[in-house]
């Protein structure tokens, strides 16, 4: 006895089929249905840019067009993309190596070097 004579298993089977035929349909009609928007799309702009031609020029015509059309695309971008998302601030973490306690002899030798380096901007500033 092979799985195809099995009546479940032509049950599963026929369900599918019938199941895949009307998810292709669909999906045949949603590409028809998008083509012929954007076919639509087109010539809603088309005639746009003919009543502007007609009124400014082609030249203003075609910029005004173009203009609007690029910041709608940059909405839809906007959209697509989200909220935008604040940072979290980072945490302070202490470090995990301790840090040594400042050795004098060179807190001294930076403070006299910062203390020159001071002297010698203002002198040569004024």
């Amino acid at each position: 006895m092979t799985l195809r004579q099995l009546p479940l298993m032509d049950a599963l089977v026929s369900g599918f089929g019938r199941k895949a035929k009307a998810a292709r349909r669909r999906a045949a009609l949603f590409a028809a249905a998008a083509v012929i928007d954007a076919v639509g799309c087109g010539f809603a702009i088309f005639s746009v840019f003919a009543a502007l031609r007609r009124l400014v020029g082609p030249e203003i015509a075609a910029l005004g067009t173009g203009f609007v059309l690029l910041a709608f695309a940059a909405l839809l971008v906007r959209l697509a993309r989200g909220p935008s998302v604040e940072p979290k601030p980072v945490a302070d973490v202490a470090p995990t190596v301790p840090v040594p306690p400042a050795d004098p002899v060179t807190l001294a030798v930076f403070t006299m070097a910062f203390v020159l380096g001071r002297c010698l901007a203002d002198r040569w500033r004024g």
